[in-house]
């Protein structure tokens, strides 16, 4: 009994955790908004420029900005 409720427990996050990244790629008001779509679904982009890259994130964005041009 104990399986199955951990079992429904992690079935019924991972839903969430799709449909929350869907409603971000294609339904938020900032999804049409260019760049990264791991940026735009994630805070993955963010952890590794922060933790991978040292505190880089800033320049990251620099060079977003010149890219896309917002």
């Amino acid at each position: 009994m104990l399986y199955q409720g951990l079992a429904l427990l992690a079935v019924a996050s991972a839903c969430y955790g799709i449909l929350v990244m869907i409603y971000r790629a294609f339904l938020h008001p900032l999804a049409g908004v260019p760049g990264p779509k791991l940026a735009a679904v994630t805070q993955c982009y963010e952890m590794y420029f922060d933790l991978i890259q040292k505190a880089r994130m800033p320049w990251q964005l620099q060079k977003l900005h010149d890219i896309y041009g917002m």
